[in-house]
């Protein structure tokens, strides 16, 4: 076996190990931001969360979420709930078609590439 061989398959490892705490929402669509936060809001539809919050559990940070959280509230895909204090609290409109065609992306791909996630999708999105 060749160095660029070894290297290679020691990558594709990393690669599959690094992957294993994703969803599969984000394995499938890339672990972008925007894509992280999405999945975030679908999997915890049913609360509202701060934008700290957000990008603790998404795994975003702060500039980056400030950076597309304007498209999201423009096009209606999150809504502002309430206000706790100084903080707003934004939860995934589910009455929004985008949203709801997200939502169903989300199952379309768990249905398609299974596993033990996708009982636990399938649950939320209904």
């Amino acid at each position: 076996m060749t160095i660029t061989e070894t290297k290679h398959i020691y990558t594709k490892i990393e690669e599959d190990n690094s992957m294993e705490d994703q969803t599969l929402f984000v394995k499938v669509m890339g672990a972008y931001p925007i894509i992280k936060v999405l999945d975030f809001l679908i999997m915890f539809q049913d609360f509202d969360y701060s934008l700290s919050d957000i990008c603790k559990n998404a795994g975003v940070g702060w500039s980056t979420l400030h950076r597309f959280w304007p498209q999201l509230e423009k096009y209606e895909l999150v809504k502002k709930t309430r206000e706790v204090g100084n903080a707003n609290m934004y939860k995934l409109n589910t009455e929004n078609e985008i949203s709801k065609q997200i939502m169903q992306l989300n199952l379309t791909i768990c249905e398609k590439f299974g596993g033990p996630e996708k009982q636990r999708i399938e649950k939320v999105v209904k």
